[in-house]
């Protein structure tokens, strides 16, 4: 600032614009005069003329700010500029006990006048200059401030702009006097919230609108570690409380659990807070026993996942601050300790969006994988009850998902690398045990669930593990296990592997993995390693979008063909009459999975089948009239149905050359069978009507 305006005569003249400015209620309509007065501060802040501005200004805004004669605008202009000229002033801690002091009665009195007033603009002009005044105000002021503003924030009819205002103001009052905000406001508050639990049964709404505004502001208001002692324990007994009660309460509890998340994220980095909730609230402790006690006890199923995706987003602020052992311990204690009620889905929803609390995790966590896989493949006991054998398979279950988060998490290079090869020997040991089907089971399990770990993170390592899931293809007592875990690998899961789990995602099952598909194994001349290819490839169309079928259809329709052929899985049957049940029907499932994916491909294009249709026609016309199954059946009707777009030249070739009219009767014949087999049945009428008539007409010539 040059040397002329800090000379004693050019602070003389512009304290008398100043005066000027503040006495025309003109100017006060516009922000110049609010910078006459900031800038008169500055420049006579040391000097006599110091005690003449405050002596002048200080007294005349408050007193133009009551002037009833004033138009709304200017005296909202008038606080404003009373507010800024006070915050200004506070800066300078002469003025703070010289006249700004000296005069805190007066122009508190017309602030709170202001804020009390009728008219909303004023209403929100007190808030904006109370705001920028709370520099100047002692403590005994700002206990007056947070009382004033927290009977304006309860009050149902202020508009709810103002309330927003409130709440900024209140937390830039909490950072100059947290004490006052912790007992005149946070009290309040929890009073408020309590009543508006005693009117839940009544279903008032207006209760619980403004039990969800008092929510709001306590998670922006509780920021110091006096305010969150008090304040975090009421509110995570309320939470356990309605969870506890009938199913309705679970939208409060969400509420109250949000409420919580955002306390923990605003006061996590500040020491003496963190200090607070992880060792003495003992926050990862209380977050994890919530999350098994709902898992097990919640009566509301449908409310369940938004309960745990709240859960799920306090865990990694306390898990990040806690020991890696606590969190296992309590991860294998709690929530696969319980075997007599599994809910795996709930389990891994939970624990892996946040295992370790993190998104990705550090390398130290890969010790963890050795346990998770020693839990999978745990002893085989003989469980006496049927529920307990039951929980143990969901706790095998749940630590092989869990095993697949920790591969997605951990970061790229040796230590991932080291992993994957622990894992695979072990799985490979399991497997060449041959002591029993089950232990080979939850071996696969763990292949499968790391396979699709590997490509939704987009590791290097994945193209390797699809080629050893496919050599399983060929194991005498899981290839057919194996077959169907591909689905598992393709297939999306809400609960595990997924972005709102903070799983580690860069590429795409659907994409990938399609191309890529190794058909070699449909060439061998073992029918029972064939027929686990078909079932594998049949579990893994369905789950593929319509766009990389497409792309990819001259590959996919000659695999279909093989998957229709009924003497492949004749022979089958005659080779290995000491099947398994469950072998023994892969030749039905293989068809059923086949004809559902072959329907939706031509119903979408039935173009790219022009080529194959002699032969899909062939193969579908018996399964419709000799299959046992009249699910294969109904399929077959519809992959028929949709071939009728084709040309009839396309379809039937010959059809001018028949002159003995064989087509025809076959059709009557076809449509016939069809009626008899289908026709008694509600559920197969429409098939019928469309498609043996149809059909009959367009694909056998009827017409």
């Amino acid at each position: 600032m040059s040397s002329a305006l800090c000379s004693p005569s050019a602070r003389l003249l512009l304290l008398a614009l100043v005066v000027v400015a503040a006495e025309g209620p003109e100017q006060r309509l516009v922000f110049p005069s609010a910078r006459l007065l900031l800038l008169a501060l500055v420049v006579a802040a040391e000097g006599p003329v110091t005690t003449v501005s405050t002596a002048v200004v200080v007294p005349l805004l408050p007193e133009q700010s009551r002037t009833k004669k004033e138009e709304t605008a200017t005296q909202r202009n008038t606080i404003i500029i009373l507010g800024k000229f006070l915050g200004a002033g506070a800066a300078f801690p002469d003025l703070l006990t010289g006249g700004l002091g000296q005069h805190e009665e007066v122009w508190w009195t017309a602030l709170s006048l202001a804020l009390s007033q009728p008219v909303p603009q004023v209403q929100e002009a007190a808030v904006v200059a109370l705001t920028a005044a709370l520099p100047a105000l002692s403590n005994h002021r700002l206990s007056a401030a947070a009382t004033t503003l927290t009977s304006a924030l309860l009050d149902s009819q202020r508009q709810e702009k103002l309330k927003s205002s409130i709440v900024n103001c209140l937390a830039a009052l909490g950072r100059l006097h947290p004490s006052a905000i912790l007992d005149h406001v946070l009290s309040h508050l929890l009073v408020e919230m309590e009543r508006a639990i005693s009117f839940w049964d009544v279903c008032d709404n207006d209760q619980w609108v403004k039990e969800v505004q008092v929510l709001d502001t306590l998670a922006v208001l509780t920021l110091a570690h006096s305010q969150v002692s008090q304040v975090l324990p009421l509110l995570w007994d309320r939470t356990k409380a309605s969870l506890a009660k009938k199913p309705g309460e679970i939208e409060r509890a969400i509420h109250f659990l949000s409420c919580v998340r955002k306390i923990l994220v605003n006061t996590l980095e500040e020491p003496e807070c963190r200090e607070y909730i992880i060792n003495e609230w003992c926050g990862i402790k209380q977050t994890m026993a919530l999350a098994v006690s709902t898992i097990w006890e919640c009566q509301d199923t449908a409310k369940l996942p938004s309960v745990m995706a709240e859960l799920s987003a306090i865990l990694p602020g306390v898990a990040s601050h806690c020991q890696r052992s606590l969190l296992l311990t309590l991860l294998f204690t709690g929530l696969i300790g319980n075997e007599d009620s599994p809910r795996a889905e709930y389990m891994v929803y939970m624990t892996e969006g946040v295992l370790m609390g993190a998104r990705s995790l550090p390398e130290s966590a890969a010790g963890i994988l050795g346990q998770l896989r020693k839990v999978v493949w745990g002893p085989e006991l003989e469980e006496k009850s049927e529920g307990a054998r039951e929980g143990k398979q969901e706790v095998r279950r749940v630590a092989a998902i869990l095993h697949a988060s920790v591969i997605n998490k951990l970061p790229k290079g040796v230590s991932l690398t080291k992993s994957l090869e622990e894992t695979w020997s072990d799985v490979m040991r399991e497997l060449e045990a041959g002591v029993s089907k089950g232990k080979h089971r939850w071996a696969l399990t763990i292949a499968t669930w790391t396979c699709k770990a590997l490509i939704l993170r987009g590791a290097e390592e994945w193209k390797q593990w699809c080629i050893r899931m496919q050599e399983l293809l060929s194991d005498p007592l899981i290839g057919m296990e194996a077959a169907h875990n591909f689905g598992t690998i393709v297939k999306d899961h809400n609960y595990a592997l997924t972005s709102h789990t903070h799983a580690n995602i860069r590429g795409s099952l659907k994409v990938w993995l399609a191309p890529w598909w190794n058909y070699s194994a449909l060439l061998t001349n073992d029918i029972k390693t064939k027929s686990c290819a078909l079932v594998a490839i049949a579990s893994l169309l369905p789950w593929l979008t319509h766009i990389v079928l497409n792309a990819h259809i001259q590959k996919f329709l000659p695999v279909l063909l093989q998957g229709l052929n009924t003497s492949d899985f004749s022979k089958i049957g005659e080779a290995s009459i000491n099947m398994e049940r469950h072998d023994a029907r892969c030749g039905s499932e293989t068809r059923l999975s086949t004809l559902t994916t072959l329907a939706s491909l031509l119903k979408q294009n039935a173009s790219p089948a022009e080529r194959h249709t002699s032969t899909l026609i062939s193969f579908l016309m018996p399964l419709t009239t000799y299959h046992p199954l009249q699910t294969v059946g109904v399929k077959a009707l519809e992959c028929l149905a949709a071939l009728v777009t084709l040309p009839v030249s396309v379809i039937l070739p010959y059809r001018n050359e028949d002159k003995r009219e064989v087509s025809r009767k076959e059709g009557i014949k076809f449509r016939a069978s069809a009626k008899t087999r289908y026709g008694v049945q509600c559920a197969f009428e429409e098939h019928v009507q469309k498609v043996g008539v149809h059909v009959c007409i367009c694909v056998c010539a009827c017409a």
